[in-house]
């Protein structure tokens, strides 16, 4: 299963009296998976652009050199595999809580993060055994060997210090597109196009 982040529709003072004051129809459409997903896919779509663009308004802070030498060149920050841009997705919604479905080491990037990390025991997927076969390229001391071949990794801990690389980050720009978005579909309800 993977993470997620929680993004609650709710109203603030003036702005909730606004929304309780609206005919049930409108209230029901504020609280539609449609435009729950329309919210969450227009995130996506902002946070995909600020990853393209190295981080925006912010750069993100460059990789460090000896992150760069193990890379293939062209490295782009956050781009490398693309597990983490195209795994971001519509997780579903309920009631007023819309749900974006992210990959585990999001949360690393989005906030940062420093300190030790357990890794459970795995198949070796990298340069130390076939990635397609399962074939043993070369064997290493904390790797075991099976009859058939195949690598794993022992568990072990790793040091990890990730600085933070804000990815969804909530723009005026980006609440007046939501805003917009809003503002169409409940026209939309109520039958103004």
């Amino acid at each position: 299963m993977s993470d997620g982040i929680k993004i609650t529709l709710s109203g603030f003072g003036e702005v909730r009296a606004l929304f309780e004051a609206m005919p049930e129809r409108v209230r029901g459409a504020m609280r539609n998976p449609e435009l729950h997903q329309k919210f969450v896919l227009a995130i996506i779509a902002d946070a995909r652009e600020r990853i393209d663009s190295g981080g925006n308004p912010t750069p993100f802070e460059p990789l460090k050199p000896a992150t760069l030498k193990r890379r293939k060149p062209p490295v782009k920050i956050l781009r490398d595999t693309s597990n983490l841009y195209n795994q971001m997705n519509y997780a579903g919604s309920e009631g007023n809580t819309a749900y974006l479905g992210v990959v585990r080491y999001f949360f690393a990037h989005q906030f940062g993060a420093n300190g030790s990390v357990s890794i459970a025991a795995h198949r070796r997927m990298d340069k130390r055994g076939d990635r397609f076969t399962g074939r043993a390229k070369r064997k290493t001391a904390k790797n075991t060997q099976t009859a058939s071949g195949v690598n794993f990794a022992k568990a072990h801990t790793r040091r990890i210090n990730i600085p933070a690389r804000p990815i969804v980050v909530i723009t005026p720009e980006l609440l007046n597109e939501l805003g917009g978005l809003t503002a169409a579909f409940v026209r939309e309800e109520m039958g103004e196009t």
